[in-house]
C-alpha cells in the first residue's frame, strides 16, 4: 500500500487510526478548518458531544 500511495507505512497507519477513531465524522470535516492531522487527532480525544459541537460549527463556516 505504501508503494501505491507514496506515503510511509507509519503515515498510512496514522491515517487509518484517524479514520477508525473519528468514524463517519471524518467525512464531515473534509474541507473545513478541522481538516488537518493535528485537529483530527485532537477531535478524536474529545467526548462525543463536544466533538459534535465543534464539527457542526466548522461546517457552518
Amino acid at each position: 500500500m505504501a508503494d501505491v500511495t507514496g506515503d510511509s507505512k507509519t503515515q498510512i497507519n496514522v491515517k487509518i487510526a484517524r479514520a477508525r477513531d473519528l468514524g463517519d465524522d471524518i467525512n464531515r470535516i473534509v474541507g473545513t478548518s478541522l481538516d488537518k492531522g493535528v485537529e483530527m487527532d485532537a477531535l478524536a480525544k474529545l467526548p462525543e458531544k463536544e466533538r459534535e459541537n465543534l464539527i457542526s460549527r466548522a461546517e457552518e463556516w
